[in-house]
């Protein structure tokens, strides 16, 4: 793509940057050469002189190896070096005379004949090579009896003349005469394996190869690292200089540092064609210089015309008046193109940039327009040529790519269609048009997980925006990038400045901006900021049933500590869901789901977007979906099913730099892992969010980390550590503290302090619960029941009224009705009614199994066996008092039948996780576990008058 003339960025420096102290990637042939060193000291040469031949192509880091080499040496041993030069490469003698000139002191040790040779080679003169050789190895040998042993480097030998090349491989197939080791380097055409030469000189050969992938990730990084911006550059850098020099030392170091701070940073993207510096022209570039008629053209175009396609090839040289079929054949035997069938590619990915950046700017354009108008049934390349080859401002061809980058964000390739947009901006002179495009342009590189990018085209994007909606585009991307990156103060504060100027002219935009504040501030645990949105949502001019509005009344209502009837916070979230223009970063944020209860609608919708953002590649956005995705399936008992798309999600997380989706993800992750007995896993997941959450201020992810840390008390045996972890939550003087998940946790608070035989506090904890926010909460009535049951002392009627009507109650989750069935059986027992006990004890061992709580499951079989009865195994609830839905029932004679999760769903059009999720709710309902067991039940009658599940609405 062109340069974007329009949309000039900001001037970044050019990097420069500084060869590493160290080499990479090369200890194999650093320990070859401390051998042949040991060797020579040892005086064990054998028949064969102490040495190498080495070979690699240029750029490889022969040189580098003969400089260590002579580290290895060390200070006691001379060494002697040569060296051969391109431009001296037909002088005779020229590669030698160096040595030979370190070696005239020792000239009258010589006979007269090797003498006369040497002097003749010194001036250039009709020496014989062979007595030149031998005269070499008598000097040497001279000099290792006085000196005593030496170490012979000899670079670039391609470059020697014959007479040099025969004078040196005669001596070096004799040095082990000497005690002398000699290192060789000989450069290797590209492509080229070892030559059959390489036995002339008498060494034993060794390849260097390109470097591991490992080995050239660290070069890069450690020479950016001393000369590029702060921090690493971001993977799509990395990756795109790793592919473009495979395995080349000497390429990276100079694509690095023809690179600027923006470019290697990834605020500016990087180009096309990456510079090739200047030392790469000359050493590689001289493979692809061009000799017949022609050539040059034919290179360029095979340049330009990136799908390597012969036939486009050779009809766009036909154009430009160039035999294209002939001097491609030519090109091929010289070894400067490689055709397999009908594609051509150069013999290595730099030399088409060495080609481009080597030919003149009227040369470029004209094979660019010879291009386009071969590939003119093909839009997408023919437009790429079209812009190539422009120089100015031209609102056609801009159109024509931003047309390509509406294609490839359809196809899922969002980076590509970032660059498309960004090309068409350059190509922009109006300002409506190119702020068009540089929205799409920044969405579409933080989709495709280029964070840095879309800041920089966010930055372009302020810049030029004059109208709201492109404010409010503006304002709502930087959000979204902040709020991943850790920043939700940051958020909060930009989206309420912006919302604030778009009131008036666009309430509809800048109510979306309020209620991604409000979900900052549920993030945050700010409460006033909440009232903040609350009432300026108020004050839009929406109409009144608009879901922004019903949010606004909610939050502000949880703002003033009442819990929103109405149904506010659960209304809200399909409108921002909706498909095909889903933006799931806008509501809800992670803290919502056990506020709803039974939010199986909002779940089912954000999995939808989240098949949506995946269709579409749109990675960046995932990690912060998928938090919010497992949020929903946690406070729904629902760990397993999330647990692989949540650590996928961390893994991308981490990787994209997205710190504020990061803590949320191994929040989640360290409460699935207490409940599952994962210890050391909980452990490290949640120290981990609480150093990174609390500097931050996200107060939501620290507070389930501090709740995950008691859960894991809970299930070692701890209760005084679990009410000591959640004091950090319900304190508010404390770091840990979030206002709304202080009320969620009370219930749980109330238990450890009984069990910790602390009864005032629970007291006191639940008269906390009992004057909160969530005291009207109807989800969460049969927790206020469990903990009046708890603390019922000995009012055993009281006690078992509240643990009925516990049970009774919708409860937030299975695993809390688990463990107020445990809770309860283990209170009948102590009322010595074992035999109710056992039933209690049994469905709550039926629930634990189901949800893999391992803790708890021991702890159930141990109330099992205090009851007397010695097998932990539960009992089948009879199918006469279990009530289903009608699509329950359906479900449930389907399977019965043997039919899979992927079958019944065809049947009922219904999705497979949705049959998953009515198959985990019908299971505990029957007592049982697998689906076979179904096959055992005797029908069942719906629920009068039940209608389906929202989850299949």
């Amino acid at each position: 793509m062109p340069v974007r003339p329009g949309c000039a960025p900001a001037v970044f420096p050019r990097t420069g940057a500084v060869p590493p102290p160290r080499l990479f990637g090369r200890d194999d042939e650093v320990e070859t050469l401390r051998a042949v060193l040991r060797k020579v000291h040892s005086g064990h040469q054998g028949s064969r002189a102490a040495g190498l031949h080495l070979f690699g192509e240029p750029g490889a880091g022969r040189t580098v190896l003969l400089d260590r080499a002579a580290e290895l040496a060390g200070p006691d041993t001379p060494v002697l070096c040569c060296g051969g030069v391109a431009a001296e490469a037909s002088t005779p003698y020229a590669g030698l005379q160096p040595l030979l000139i370190r070696l005239l002191p020792r000239l009258g040790t010589l006979s007269e004949k090797h003498r006369a040779a040497v002097a003749a080679a010194l001036d250039g003169g009709p020496a014989d090579p062979a007595r030149v050789g031998l005269a070499l190895l008598d000097l040497v040998a001279t000099e290792t009896a006085v000196s005593g042993p030496q170490l012979l480097l000899v670079d670039d030998t391609q470059w020697f003349d014959e007479r040099s090349r025969v004078a040196l491989f005669t001596a070096t197939r004799r040095f082990h005469r000497a005690p002398v080791a000699v290192v060789l380097s000989t450069a290797l055409p590209l492509g080229e394996r070892l030559p059959r030469a390489a036995a002339d000189s008498g060494l034993p050969p060794l390849a260097v190869p390109p470097l591991s992938e490992d080995a050239a990730r660290a070069l890069v990084l450690a020479a950016v690292g001393r000369s590029g911006p702060p921090g690493p550059p971001p993977e799509e850098v990395v990756r795109r200089l790793l592919d473009e020099a495979e395995g080349n030392p000497l390429v990276l170091l100079e694509l690095c540092a023809a690179l600027n701070e923006g470019e290697l940073s990834g605020v500016l993207p990087l180009p096309e064609y990456l510079a090739p510096g200047r030392r790469l022209p000359e050493l590689i570039g001289p493979s692809v210089r061009p000799r017949p008629a022609g050539t040059a053209t034919l290179l360029l175009a095979a340049a330009a015309e990136r799908t390597g396609s012969v036939p486009v090839l050779i009809e766009a040289a036909t154009r430009l008046g160039v035999d294209g079929a002939a001097v491609l054949a030519e090109a091929e035997r010289r070894g400067q193109l490689v055709v397999r069938e009908q594609e051509v590619t150069f013999p290595r990915r730099i030399l088409r940039s060495i080609v481009y950046h080597s030919a003149s700017l009227d040369s470029r354009h004209a094979v660019h327009r010879a291009l386009a108008e071969v590939l003119a049934r093909h839009p997408d390349e023919r437009v790429r040529h079209r812009a190539a080859a422009t120089a100015g401002f031209d609102e056609e061809v801009a159109a024509e790519l931003a047309a390509v980058g509406t294609r490839a964000r359809r196809g899922g390739r969002p980076l590509a269609a970032s660059d498309a947009y960004a090309a068409a901006a350059g190509l922009s002179g109006t300002s409506s048009a190119r702020t068009r495009y540089l929205t799409e342009a920044a969405w579409c590189a933080w989709f495709a997980g280029c964070p840095a990018r879309a800041q920089g085209l966010q930055s372009e994007l302020r810049a030029v925006a004059e109208t709201p909606a492109a404010l409010a585009a503006a304002s709502e991307l930087q959000a979204v990038i902040d709020n991943a990156n850790g920043l939700p103060r940051t958020a909060y504060h930009e989206l309420l400045d912006s919302a604030d100027g778009l009131a008036a002219g666009d309430p509809a935009a800048a109510a979306d901006l309020l209620v991604m504040a409000g979900g900052c501030a549920l993030t945050l645990g700010d409460r006033p900021g909440l009232l903040v949105v609350g009432e300026a949502l108020g004050h839009l001019p929406l109409p009144a049933d608009h879901p922004a509005r019903r949010l606004g009344e909610a939050l502000t209502e949880l703002a003033h500590g009442r819990f929103p009837e109405g149904g506010g916070l659960a209304a809200a979230s399909p409108h921002w869901l909706r498909q095909p223009g889903t933006r799931p970063w806008i509501w809800p944020p992670v803290v919502v789901p056990r506020l709803l209860g039974n939010a199986w609608r909002t779940s089912a919708a954000l999995r939808r977007a989240g098949e949506t953002v995946r269709s579409r590649a749109q990675f960046g956005a995932l990690p912060m979906l998928v938090a919010t995705v497992a949020g929903y399936d946690i406070a729904d008992s629902l760990w397993y099913p999330t647990h692989a798309d949540a650590v996928a999600a961390r893994d991308l997380a981490e990787q994209l730099g997205q710190t504020g989706a990061l803590v949320q993800l191994r929040a989640v992750l360290a409460w699935s892992a207490a409940i599952c007995g994962r210890a050391e896993e909980c452990r490290d997941a949640a120290e981990f969010v609480l150093a990174e959450a609390v500097p931050r201020g996200i107060g939501s992810a620290a507070a389930v980390a501090h709740w995950a840390l008691a859960l894991l008390a809970e299930a070692e045996g701890s209760p005084q550590e679990a009410a000591a972890r959640l004091g950090n939550v319900v304190s508010p003087e404390r770091a840990g503290h979030h206002f709304l998940i202080a009320q969620l946790v009370l219930p749980d608070l109330v238990g450890y302090l009984v069990r910790a035989g602390d009864r005032e506090g629970a007291r006191t904890a639940l008269e906390r619960y009992e004057h909160g926010i969530l005291r009207d909460a109807p989800v969460l009535r049969s927790l206020w029941h469990r903990c009046q049951a708890l603390l019922a002392d000995d009012d055993a009627e009281a006690a078992g009224r509240h643990f009925a009507a516990a049970l009774a109650e919708e409860s937030p989750s299975l695993f809390d009705r688990a463990r107020t069935l445990l809770l309860h059986g283990e209170w009948l027992r102590r009322q010595r009614r074992v035999i109710e006990a056992r039933g209690e004890l049994r469905a709550a061992l039926d629930l634990f199994t189901f949800l893999e709580a391992w803790p708890w499951v021991e702890e159930t079989r141990t109330e099992l066996r205090a009851a007397g009865e010695a097998t932990a195994t539960g009992a089948a609830v009879p199918a006469a008092r279990v009530e289903l839905t009608p699509r329950e029932r359906e479900i449930v004679e389907l399977a019965a039948q043997g039919l899979s999760n992927k079958e019944i769903g065809a049947r009922l059009f219904l999705s497979v996780r949705t049959v998953g999720y009515h198959l985990h709710k019908i299971f505990p309902k029957f007592g049982i576990t697998s689906r076979h067991q179904l096959r055992d039940l005797p029908p069942v009658a719906p629920v009068p008058g039940a209608a389906p599940s929202s989850v299949d609405t």
